[in-house]
């Protein structure tokens, strides 16, 4: 069976490998980089972004500092159960 570069360079070891194939890609958003959740009074590590517009129709008291808001995944849950049923009537707009 032919193998590749890449299994060849697998095969040999970690040491042998390029450089490229051992380095982390670098983090490219703000997410990744540790922005703190964008909600007021709350200093966790945000995991997800949304539109700012979309946090606050969720109920978040969210500071007003640009297009996106960061939150950490206990308000994500908190936004994401109460954007839940403005969803449903989405979808059933749409369904008619």
């Amino acid at each position: 069976m032919m193998e590749g570069y890449r299994e060849r360079a697998l095969a040999r070891g970690p040491e042998a490998q390029p450089i490229y194939m051992l380095r982390k890609p670098p983090s490219m958003g703000r997410v990744g980089k540790g922005q703190a959740c964008s909600v007021v009074g709350c200093y966790n590590r945000a995991e997800r972004s949304v539109a700012a517009s979309d946090a606050a129709m969720g109920g978040l008291e969210v500071s007003r500092d640009g297009r996106r808001s960061y939150l950490c995944s206990q308000h994500y849950k908190q936004w994401k159960k109460a954007m839940r049923k403005k969803w449903e009537y989405e979808r059933a707009r749409w369904e008619v």
